[in-house]
């Protein structure tokens, strides 16, 4: 045993050594990429500790790093288990270990490149082909540079890692101690901003996160019906509810986010949670209207002439989970008549000349059962903007978990959305009810809440759209990443909604668990 272990010592020396003799061969090439490097006199340790520093002040111990060698003992040694997975690029792939085992010979399994100007010559010298695609897969995010010399960061654009980076530059730029901040609400929180992390929380498999949102929101948004109050005002150091009007669509996020945590993490109570919160939905957020219950736009919204319908909170692919959840409901009815008005209010003229886009909000008229805009006394508007564009996604979202027939059959509905692209070559914040253009500008929202629908009827264009028009809003500096506003929370969600949609990265945690 000794001897096979001194063997297999002195053989993996070799080709270290080896390895090394090649790198020491390659320098005189690499001292002209960037040119202006004098090899003996130039000074490489400053840039390089300074990019170990750097590395060192990051917190991701999932993540893959490429490095050279100057950064490993120092990343080993005084990591704190930060970066077990950061590895020399020679052994990348040629360590069977490592290229085979850890990396399955996918280049997606990488998440930054630390490369130094040797690396840039050896990747595609020696056809260093992992190491090599997850460079032209990547940009750059920080740079260290002193005599020609130096490190440069890439970021590799794969949605797995874009997804997990967002997300904790997410929790450490808007969440407080469970707490959502909306900056651009005077730091308020909505229950909407909460529903949004805990499903975010439960994809990620983020349980320290879900369970500090989750707390906060029983203890501040919580109401007695176990339902939750839309919006809260305050600093940490004290606050209050200012709106004790409910939003169905939170609601029933935080619900599915229950139920999803119960069945990742086993945990009985997360269902038992959810099951308070379905009863409380039923008896306050569903109302029926000629024997037919509809889900409404929260608890305010059943009035004595009419019930208030906001088309972007309703969700059949959750209903269809709540109907297995919870069996002394009929659950299933909601997903037939959240079709059924999604169709009537998007065709129906309401307040234009035609319906070619699902509305912010829509009514029923509980006396002649006819759809119409809201009351004139109340502030909804029927445009499709910034409430309505979540309308393709949670629709795309049913397509995708459960192959709904009626899902197809209502986006193709929506063909104003791929004319009006095709046609122009982009789409714009917002539309009026019948396609007329409202905010003329381009947002990452606005392709974020539409690529579900083109991933299902042209998923060529859906690629296109993707490419262009959200991953190239999508923007790193240093260890901050953020799509288009950094500090715009609603767009931060919806992108990365968006994104892990198109990117098959939105499981149905009640199906396959954890």
């Amino acid at each position: 045993m000794l001897i096979g272990r001194s063997s297999l010592a002195f053989h993996n020396l070799g080709q270290i050594v080896l390895a090394g003799i090649i790198a020491l061969s390659s320098i005189y090439h690499a001292t002209n990429i960037r040119g202006n490097l004098n090899l003996y006199l130039a000074d490489q340790t400053t840039p390089q500790t300074e990019a170990v520093d750097w590395m060192l002040s990051m917190q991701k111990p999932d993540a893959f790093f490429v490095i050279d060698n100057y950064a490993y003992v120092d990343l080993q040694t005084r990591g704190n288990n930060n970066f077990k997975n950061a590895e020399w690029y020679w052994k990348v792939d040629r360590d069977p270990m490592i290229r085979d085992e850890i990396l399955q010979q996918n280049p997606e399994g990488i998440s930054y490149i630390a490369l130094t100007p040797q690396m840039e010559h050896d990747l595609p010298a020696a056809e260093l082909n992992l190491s090599l695609k997850a460079w032209h897969a990547s940009a750059p995010i920080a740079r260290f540079w002193n005599d020609g010399w130096g490190v440069e960061f890439w970021a590799t654009r794969y949605p797995d890692r874009i997804l997990r980076s967002s997300w904790e530059s997410y929790k450490d730029k808007f969440i407080k101690n469970g707490r959502v901040i909306d900056p651009y609400q005077n730091g308020n929180t909505t229950s909407e901003g909460q529903s949004y992390a805990m499903l975010r929380a439960v994809w990620m498999d983020d349980r320290t996160t879900f369970d500090a949102v989750w707390e906060w929101s029983t203890k501040h948004l919580q109401l007695d019906d176990s339902l939750f109050a839309w919006r809260w005002e305050g600093t940490d150091g004290g606050g209050r509810i200012t709106d004790t009007g409910t939003a169905a669509d939170a609601d029933q996020d935080i619900a599915l986010a229950l139920l999803f945590a119960g069945k990742r993490w086993g945990e009985e109570n997360y269902l038992s949670q959810a099951g308070k919160l379905l009863t409380a939905i039923w008896d306050k957020e569903v109302a029926e209207v000629n024997g037919i219950p509809y889900v409404t736009g929260g608890n305010w919204a059943n009035h004595e002439d009419s019930v208030t319908i906001n088309p972007s909170y309703l969700s059949p692919s959750h209903y269809r989970i709540f109907a297995e959840a919870d069996i002394s409901r009929p659950w299933g009815k909601l997903i037939d008549s959240s079709y059924r008005i999604l169709e009537a209010c998007t065709l129906s003229k309401l307040d234009k000349a035609q319906g070619q886009l699902p509305p912010e909000w829509c009514a029923i008229d509980k006396n002649t059962y006819e759809i119409r805009a809201p009351d004139p006394d109340q502030p909804q508007a029927t445009e499709y903007s910034y409430n309505a564009l979540r309308v393709p996604w949670r629709i795309a979202l049913d397509l995708a978990w459960n192959k709904s027939e009626d899902a197809s059959k209502y986006l193709k509905l929506l063909s104003f959305l791929s004319s009006e692209y095709q046609a122009k070559g982009r789409l714009t914040a917002a539309y009026q009810h019948d396609g007329q253009v409202w905010e003329d500008y381009e947002t990452v929202l606005a392709y974020a809440g539409s690529i579900g629908y083109f991933q299902a009827l042209y998923p060529s264009r859906a690629e296109q759209i993707y490419q262009e028009k959200i991953l190239a809003k999508f923007y790193e500096d240093g260890d901050i990443s953020y799509w288009e506003d950094i500090n715009n929370y609603y767009v931060q969600n919806w992108a990365w909604l968006g994104t892990a949609l198109y990117t098959d990265n939105l499981p149905n945690l009640w199906q396959v668990g954890g």
